[in-house]
């Protein structure tokens, strides 16, 4: 989990740095069922701390276990203004579903999208190796999911201003 988030931590640092006014809100659990788990969170704050972002201005949320858990608990923790601006950093080919759920659990905020291309996956020849070719089926699996409960059971902001998603091109 480290290594896939070094990419997204270079980025959110010097994001931080341009500008210093800005919370960060590191989302990540584990996906293990055990209870005794290793979480992403605590790493990604000590790597940011060793980027120069100051604790103060880093809340972490350790308990989510998805995608959709990530975007409910930073909620919580971060209770969000009507018409907060949100900056999400995460990996490129992950952006699609995770917007999706972010703009299911917080209908009130600004979302801006900012994904980071990452040297795990090849956006542009993903189909050249089965491990590029198995995570983009999955994750377009996962997200045609959201897609169908969206329409399903209505979720998520229903009249979404223009100028709320706002696509920032791969940082890499």
């Amino acid at each position: 989990a480290q290594h896939l988030q070094q990419h997204r931590l270079i980025d959110a640092a010097a994001l931080a740095r341009r500008y210093p006014n800005a919370r960060i809100v590191f989302s990540g659990g584990s996906n293990a069922v055990l209870a005794d788990r290793i979480t992403e969170a605590p790493f990604a704050v000590e790597e940011l701390e060793a980027l120069s972002v100051a604790h103060d201005r880093i809340t972490a949320e350790e308990q989510s276990r998805n995608t959709i858990e990530n975007a409910v608990f930073s909620r919580l923790i971060a209770q969000p203004k009507p018409g907060e601006r949100w900056l999400l950093i995460t990996s490129a080919y992950h952006m699609p579903r995770a917007i999706l759920e972010l703009h299911g659990a917080l209908p009130e905020a600004v979302l801006t999208p900012y994904p980071v291309a990452t040297d795990e996956l090849d956006a542009r020849h993903w189909w050249r190796t089965m491990a590029g070719a198995r995570r983009m089926v999955i994750e377009y699996s996962k997200y045609m999911v959201i897609l169908g409960r969206e329409a399903v059971l209505g979720l998520g902001p229903k009249d979404r201003p223009a100028h709320a998603t706002q696509l920032q091109p791969a940082s890499r």
